[in-house]
C-alpha cells in the first residue's frame, strides 16, 4: 500500500506542534497571570478570531443540540483547560504533557462504558501503549527520573478524563453536521459564559468586580449593547453576514445576565 502525505497530515502535525507549545507557553504565562485570566484571554481571542473567519449564517439548532453545545463548552473549553492550567502551577509541563496524552485511552474506556457493544481491537490498545511509551521517551529521553507532584499530576490526569468526556459529547454533536468553524465558535461561546462566571466567582479581574457591584448599571449597559446589535440582525449584505455575526454573539452577550442575578 502506497503512503502519500496529504494536507490533513500537515494540518495534524501543525496542530500537534501548537498543542505541545501551549504547555510551555502556559507555564511561562502563569508567572504573570492566574489560570482563569489565561483561560479568559485565550478563548476570548479565539472566539473573536472564529467569528471573523466565518462570517456566514449559522444554522439553527434545537434545544437538545444547544444543551450538547453548552456541555461541550463546559467540559472542553472551561473545565479541561482550567484543570490543565492549575496543574501547570503545581507540576512540570513535561508531566502534564505526558498525563494528558492518556486521553485517548480514557476516551476508549468511556466509549465502551457508554456502548457495551463497541468493539475495541487489539491493534488499538497496542497502538495506544506504544504511543504513550513514545511520548515518555520523547519528553524525558535518557533521563527517565519522573518527579511526582501529587496535586498537579492528579489534576492533569483528571483533565485527560474530562477531555475524554468532551470527545464523547463531540461525537454526539457530529450528527448535526455543523460546519467545523460554526460548531467550534458555538462551543467557545458557551465556554466563555462558564469562564466569565468563574472569573466573577474567583474575583480575578478587579474591574469585573466593580462592574458587578452596580447591577442596575450593568443591566442598562447590557440592554444598550443589545439594542445596538439588534438592528444588525435585519441588515443583509446578500449573504446574511451581519445577521449571522450578531446572532453568534448571543451566547457571550447572554453572560450579562450573570452580572444582574
Amino acid at each position: 500500500m502506497e503512503f502519500r502525505l496529504s494536507k490533513g497530515h500537515f494540518l495534524g502535525l501543525f496542530c500537534a506542534v501548537v498543542w505541545g507549545a501551549t504547555f510551555i507557553s502556559t507555564k511561562v504565562l502563569l508567572e504573570y497571570l492566574s489560570p482563569l485570566q489565561i483561560l479568559f484571554s485565550r478563548f476570548l481571542l479565539g472566539y473573536i478570531a472564529l467569528w471573523c473567519l466565518y462570517p456566514h449564517r449559522s444554522p439553527k439548532y434545537g434545544r437538545k443540540a444547544q444543551l450538547l453545545f453548552a456541555l461541550a463548552g463546559f467540559l472542553g473549553t472551561f473545565l479541561y483547560f482550567l484543570m490543565e492550567n492549575v496543574a501547570l502551577q503545581h507540576t512540570t509541563a513535561s508531566n502534564v504533557g505526558v498525563l494528558v496524552s492518556l486521553a485517548p485511552l480514557f476516551t476508549a474506556a468511556v466509549s465502551k462504558l457508554e456502548n457495551p457493544k463497541l468493539t475495541l481491537s487489539l491493534q488499538f490498545f497496542v497502538g495506544a501503549v506504544l504511543s504513550f511509551v513514545g511520548v515518555l521517551l520523547i519528553v524525558f529521553g535518557d533521563n527517565m527520573s519522573l518527579v511526582i507532584n501529587p496535586l498537579g499530576d492528579t489534576l492533569a490526569l483528571g483533565a485527560a478524563f474530562v477531555w475524554a468526556l468532551y470527545s464523547i459529547v463531540l461525537n454526539k454533536l457530529s450528527v448535526y453536521k455543523a460546519p467545523i468553524l460554526v460548531s467550534t465558535g458555538t462551543i467557545f461561546g458557551y465556554g466563555l459564559i462558564f469562564i466569565v462566571a468563574g472569573v466573577l466567582y474567583a474575583d480575578d479581574f478587579p474591574w469585573f468586580r466593580n462592574l458587578a457591584k452596580d447591577r442596575g448599571l450593568v443591566k442598562l449597559n447590557f440592554l444598550r449593547i443589545y439594542s445596538l446589535c439588534r438592528p444588525l440582525q435585519h441588515v443583509d449584505d446578500g449573504g446574511g453576514n451581519y445577521r449571522a455575526r450578531s446572532n453568534r454573539l448571543i451566547p457571550v452577550l447572554s453572560a450579562g445576565d450573570l452580572f444582574s442575578v
